[in-house]
């Protein structure tokens, strides 16, 4: 059964697969300040999620993420917050 998680994310769960759907396609997906928000709530979601085994990230439409919308990067510290804590989680010290 579906849901949106907010305006940007849907959140999927069927058994023990939750699946996380960038919900942007007029955008292809493009990560932006908003996008990176909920990603990053839906993620959290997830993690309180019982029973949940595995976690699929897809893209609404015909592509799964163009990538940083630019402008955005420009106006908000938010993107880089997430870079560094994906940089954090892969490259413990």
């Amino acid at each position: 059964m579906g849901r949106e998680a907010s305006k940007s994310l849907l959140l999927r769960r069927s058994g023990a697969v939750v699946e996380l759907v960038l919900s942007r396609p007029e955008w292809l997906n493009a990560i932006d300040n908003e996008v990176a928000a909920d990603l990053l709530q839906g993620l959290e979601l997830v993690a309180g999620e019982p029973g949940c085994r595995c976690l699929v990230i897809t893209g609404a439409g015909r592509g799964f993420c163009s990538g940083q919308a630019l402008p955005s990067a420009l106006s908000d510290p938010l993107p880089r917050q997430i870079g560094a804590l994906v940089r954090e989680r892969r490259y413990p010290r």
